[in-house]
Order: structure tokens, then C-alpha cells, then sequence
């Protein structure tokens, strides 16, 4: 299968809804490629979360670099979406404060044949379903390469160690 690798940063977020009444939010993002197709499988589904910041409440900021191996094919059919899921860490439970979701065929065909990474901005939007604050990324995608069937799932993390 061909594959492209999805390098991203998760930068910062700003103006989140507060679900916190009484303390500061200490907020991380929890990021997965989904596909479509197997949406109910959570087998196919990588994750990968940034640290926690715990100072800046409802404008979290990360700068954390994930990477993800991305079947071309796949994103090509409109099949896989960048889901980022933002949440707030408490001893009791953690609280979701709102989520990003983006076709991955969007990213692919705004960065074209780019070099450079993009920066980008999406609406986060919140459990009841409104739009509350944005979330800022940069990514970018390496060249294709061939895997092959089997060795990884559609959309599998890359770890940096």
C-alpha cells in the first residue's frame, strides 16, 4: 500500500469553553487518524496525546510533534479523518471540553506539493455542538513510500523513539 507521513504539531488553542467551575483547566489533546469504514473498530484507530498544560487554562498551549503513516489511498477516497479530541484532566474523571475533526484528503490536497509545513486553524467544537475557541496546527506530509498489506494498520503512529 502507498503511504505518506502526516508530521504535525499540535500548537496551542484559544478562548476553549471553561468546564472547570472552581480550578484552572489543565488541558491536553488526545489526536487519532480514523477511518470511516471501520469507525466502530477502535483496533484500526491510533492515538497519540500531548502533554497536559496545566497553567494556561481555556488557552492551552502544546508545540508537541506527533507523526502518523497515512495510507494515500484511503485519504484519497475521503475515507480518514484527523480527529482532535481536547480534555480536561481531573482527579475525578476527565471532562471533554470539544473536538476538531478534519478529512484528511482536505489536509492533503491544501498542502499539494508543498515542502513546507502549513499552519492552520479549525473551530473546536463543543459537546452540545456549538463552536467554542479554535485550535492551531502545523503539518506537513513526506514523500510517498510503499509498505507492505498487513505490517500496519491504515493509519498507525509513528513513534519518535
Amino acid at each position: 500500500m502507498e503511504c505518506k507521513v502526516l508530521d504535525i504539531t499540535i500548537n496551542s488553542a484559544k478562548d476553549l469553553q471553561d468546564v472547570n467551575l472552581f480550578f484552572k483547566m489543565k488541558v491536553y489533546a488526545a489526536v487519532s487518524i480514523q477511518d470511516y469504514n471501520l469507525i466502530k473498530d477502535d483496533t484500526c484507530m491510533q492515538l497519540q496525546i500531548t502533554p497536559i498544560d496545566k497553567d494556561s487554562g481555556p488557552n492551552p498551549e502544546w508545540n508537541f510533534r506527533m507523526k502518523f503513516r497515512v495510507d494515500t489511498f484511503a485519504t484519497q477516497q475521503n475515507r480518514l479523518i484527523l480527529v482532535v479530541e481536547l480534555k480536561a484532566d481531573k482527579k475525578l474523571g476527565n471532562k471533554d471540553i470539544g473536538e476538531v475533526q478534519v478529512p484528511m484528503k482536505e489536509l492533503l490536497d491544501r498542502f499539494g506539493e508543498s515542502k513546507n509545513e502549513i499552519s492552520v486553524s479549525y473551530s473546536v467544537i463543543t459537546p452540545s455542538g456549538e463552536p467554542k475557541g479554535l485550535l492551531y496546527f502545523t503539518y506537513k506530509f513526506s514523500s510517498k513510500f510503499t509498505v507492505e498489506s498487513g505490517d500496519m494498520p491504515v493509519s498507525a503512529a509513528l513513534n519518535w523513539k
